[in-house]
C-alpha cells in the first residue's frame, strides 16, 4: 500500500514531519522528507506498517525521519574531516 492510500501512514508521516521540522527547521525538511518517505516506502514493504497499532507507527515513522537526519549529520562530518 502507498503512503498516501493508508490515511493512518499519511497522518503519522505529518506528525512526524512537523515535530521533525520544528526541531531542525523547516529549511532542511524537503531533503529529509524525501529520503524519509522514500525510507518509509521500503520498509512499508518489508513489514506491514498498517498493521501496527498507532503509538508503534508513530515510533516507525519517528525512526525513519531519525535515521535520515543521523545520516545525514554523519555524511556532514565525514565531509568536514576530508
Amino acid at each position: 500500500a502507498s503512503i498516501s492510500g493508508d490515511h493512518r501512514l499519511a497522518r503519522a508521516v505529518a506528525e512526524v514531519w512537523v515535530a521533525t521540522a520544528a526541531r531542525i527547521g523547516r529549511g532542511r525538511m524537503e531533503d529529509v522528507m524525501r529520503r524519509a518517505t522514500k525510507y518509509v516506502r521500503v520498509r512499508n514493504e518489508i513489514y506491514d506498517l498498517a498493521s501496527l497499532d498507532d503509538d508503534a507507527l508513530h515510533v516507525e515513522i519517528s525512526r525513519a525521519f531519525g535515521k535520515v537526519i543521523e545520516l545525514d549529520v554523519n555524511s556532514l562530518g565525514a565531509t568536514a574531516a576530508q
